[in-house]
């Protein structure tokens, strides 16, 4: 029985270990979204710097660098929804992390034509509530609104 108790109490002593290293994920996956942020401000920072130079007339337009910009938008957004639901799995495991308000924001604000995050999420969750349309409706809707 001793060889159990023994291995009883290193059960016991070593459980600890799994509230740390999840604590430990939080920490550096709040990190994460602070690296992300911080590539973010690069985009806008560069996409800002691009604006000034077009409007003091040191460079002409150019689709090329308009493109890499809107690329690296597209890049930036591509992970989010993913982070967006680990995020909300550390929140239900009832971490704080502080860039989750800014990096939500973050993600809700984007910089591509089109792109709305908001409405697509709207979308998502309506199609997962079973609220479908068909494509027939979905054509009728889109020659309604051209009709005016």
């Amino acid at each position: 029985m001793s060889r159990l108790t023994g291995i009883l109490e290193q059960y016991k002593a070593e459980s600890w270990k799994f509230d740390h290293d999840s604590a430990m994920a939080c920490y550096d996956f709040d990190d994460w979204l602070a690296f992300g942020l911080k590539c973010l401000e690069f985009i806008r920072d560069k996409e800002r710097r691009y604006h000034e130079r077009l409007k003091t007339g040191k460079v002409t337009a150019d689709t090329h660098a308009i493109e890499e910009i809107q690329e690296l938008y597209e890049q930036w957004y591509s992970p989010c929804r993913h982070l967006l639901k680990e995020l909300e799995q550390f929140e239900r495991e009832g971490y704080v992390l502080s860039n989750a308000q800014a990096f939500r924001t973050a993600c809700v604000s984007s910089n591509i034509p089109g792109f709305e995050p908001q409405k697509l999420q709207a979308a998502a969750q309506r199609a997962q509530a079973g609220h479908l349309r068909s494509a027939k409706e979905l054509r009728d809707e889109l020659q309604r609104r051209i009709r005016g």
